[in-house]
């Protein structure tokens, strides 16, 4: 009897473990930040710096990512809701040359580490960048539509 016990708790064990290993390589399981992603109608196809992004018609909701993304939608009349725009750590602040322009845009961190959980916390229909985030440009792209633009435009 102590034999045939020992084996069925080893199967018990051994079904356990094979339980566990296929639920750890289960690929369906997404938690990436695709939740926050807000849908695409009515969307344009841009060519960027990283490809190709699908951009809304009139969004209304932009986030930039940099000073210079930032400085161009404010000469072209467009408020953004947010901007990553410190030039390095020590400084998190929008430049001064735009400081009587960036009042009620909320402030995204450092444009080459911006905080993605703020971006994605605003619900941005349109994201737009600068190469220097080039490494973030997927988990930006989960968030909402990205656009990148080149550092050099040719």
């Amino acid at each position: 009897m102590s034999i045939s016990f020992r084996r069925f708790t080893h199967l018990i064990l051994l079904s356990i473990l094979a339980v566990i290993l296929v639920s750890a390589c289960d690929t369906t399981n997404n938690t990436s930040m695709t939740r926050y992603k807000q849908p695409v109608e009515n969307c344009r196809t841009v060519q960027h710096a990283m490809g190709e992004t699908c951009i809304p018609n009139n969004p209304k909701r932009l986030v930039a990512i940099s000073y210079v993304t930032l400085a161009n939608a404010l000469a072209l009349g467009v408020q953004p809701i947010g901007s990553a725009s410190g030039l390095n750590d020590l400084q998190d602040k929008f430049p001064a040359y735009l400081e009587n322009e960036t009042q009620g845009i909320k402030q995204l961190g450092n444009q080459y580490q911006p905080n993605l959980e703020r971006i994605a916390f605003l619900k941005p229909d349109l994201i737009l960048g600068w190469e220097v985030v080039r490494k973030i440009y997927p988990l930006l792209s989960q968030i909402s539509p990205t656009a990148i633009v080149p550092e050099q435009v040719h």
